[in-house]
């Protein structure tokens, strides 16, 4: 069975999952990041750390197809306040 992987790029942590026509197969991968708070008020975080946590969710929903003998077709993205 083909399914995508779905990848929210939430504010403080990222949310991914295997979904198929039916909904989601199996536990939604919640990883977390910390964001990066300055005197002047900004809020920002470091690219690369943005980039590794994606990745981590990304690969606990891939490791749920495998272990379900699922083939992922497509990865679908939605990003903060989008």
């Amino acid at each position: 069975m083909s399914v995508v992987l779905a990848l929210d790029l939430g504010t403080t942590a990222f949310k991914a999952a295997v979904v198929d026509e039916d909904g989601v197969r199996g536990p939604v991968a919640v990883a977390p990041y910390a964001l990066d708070y300055a005197a002047d008020g900004a809020v920002t975080c470091d690219p690369e750390r943005y980039v590794r946590t994606a990745f981590r969710a990304l690969r606990a929903a891939a490791r749920t197809a495998r272990a379900q003998d699922l083939r992922v077709r497509a990865v679908g993205i939605s990003s903060q306040a989008q």
